[in-house]
C-alpha cells in the first residue's frame, strides 16, 4: 500500500460534481476519500457535510508544528544534558512539551491560513466551477481519471500527498 495522493477535477455544477463522486465511489474509491470544493455559499447550501473539506490549513500546520517542536525539544534537552549535566529524563519531558507547544502555536497560525487547494484554484471557484477532490493511491489514478472523464470532469494540475494537504 502506497501513500495516497490528492488529485483535483473541475466540474460545471454541484450536480455534475455529485455525479462524479458517485462514479468514483462506485469505481472503488473509498467514500471518505472523495470531496467537493465550491464557493462558500454554494457549499453551505448544496454540498453534503460529509463531502466538504476543511477550508483552513489547521491540521497540516499542527502536524508540522508538532514535528518542529519535538525536534527543538530534543535539541534543547541535548544541550542541557551536555552543558549543565541535566539527567537523561529531560528528553522525556522536553520532546513532548516541545511537540505540544509547537503543535498549538502552529495550529493557531494555520487556522487563519486558507487551504492550499482553495488558494491555488481560487479563480476556478470564483468563476463558479465546482471541484472534485480525490485522494487515491497512484495505482488507482488511471481508473479515477477514466471515471472522471465519463462524468465530464476535467483534471486540473494538482498532485500532493494526502497526508499533508
Amino acid at each position: 500500500m502506497s501513500l495516497k495522493h490528492r488529485h483535483v477535477f473541475r466540474t460545471r455544477s454541484v450536480d455534475d460534481a455529485n455525479r462524479a463522486v458517485q462514479l468514483a465511489v462506485a469505481g472503488g474509491i473509498p467514500d471518505e476519500d472523495v470531496h467537493i470544493v465550491a464557493r462558500p455559499e454554494v457549499e453551505m447550501e448544496r454540498v453534503s457535510d460529509r463531502r466538504k473539506m476543511a477550508d483552513s490549513d489547521l491540521v497540516p500546520a499542527a502536524l508540522r508544528g508538532m514535528l518542529i517542536g519535538a525536534a527543538i525539544g530534543l535539541v534543547l534537552a541535548l544541550v542541557l544534558m551536555a552543558v549543565w549535566k541535566v539527567p537523561a529524563y529531560a528528553l522525556l519531558i522536553a520532546i513532548p512539551v516541545g511537540a505540544v507547544l509547537g503543535g498549538l502555536a502552529s495550529s493557531l497560525a494555520g487556522a487563519s491560513i486558507q487551504d492550499p487547494l482553495r488558494r491555488q484554484f481560487r479563480s476556478e471557484l470564483e468563476s463558479g466551477s465546482v471541484l472534485v477532490v480525490v485522494d487515491a493511491e497512484p495505482e488507482a489514478m488511471p481508473a479515477v481519471h477514466q471515471v472522471m472523464e465519463i462524468a465530464g470532469a476535467t483534471p486540473l494540475s494538482y498532485d500532493a500527498p494526502s497526508a499533508m494537504t
